[in-house]
């Protein structure tokens, strides 16, 4: 009895590592089901924890977006630039919220350093259009 015990545990250990959910799979699953509040605190860990990973940053922005902390957001994107400079989501998000933050210096840098990495003509188009209306 024991041993069948003790077999049943080994046989459904693994299934129940594998179900552990990671704080960074509730981070996203608080943002889709819109409780930025607690994506945001959730987020808050993993950047004191993985203070490099850049898809932490994209998706702490896109929360302080949803909760309307434009600083908050722009330092988020800002920080994902810095650990990816290739990283043209980052970038293009900085554009908009330089915009909003009235800081037309910073945002025509900004979408200057977007047309610069742009390789689809969408993008680029994108980025020329805010450079013109920034002039």
């Amino acid at each position: 009895m024991v041993m069948k015990r003790l077999l049943g545990a080994l046989i459904l250990a693994p299934a129940l590592v594998g179900a552990e959910e990671t704080v960074w799979d509730r981070a996203k699953k608080a943002f889709q089901e819109r409780n930025y509040v607690q994506a945001r605190d959730l987020l808050r860990e993993l950047t004191d924890s993985k203070p490099a990973d850049a898809q932490v940053y994209m998706l702490t922005g896109h929360t302080h977006i949803k909760l309307e902390n434009w600083s908050d957001a722009a330092l988020a994107f800002e920080t994902a630039a810095d650990i990816d400079p290739g990283l043209l989501a980052a970038r293009i998000q900085l554009g908009f919220l330089y915009e909003k933050l009235k800081e037309p210096v910073k945002a025509r840098k900004t979408w200057q350093h977007v047309l610069e990495l742009a390789k689809d003509e969408k993008t680029k188009t994108l980025a020329k259009k805010h450079l013109e209306n920034l002039r």
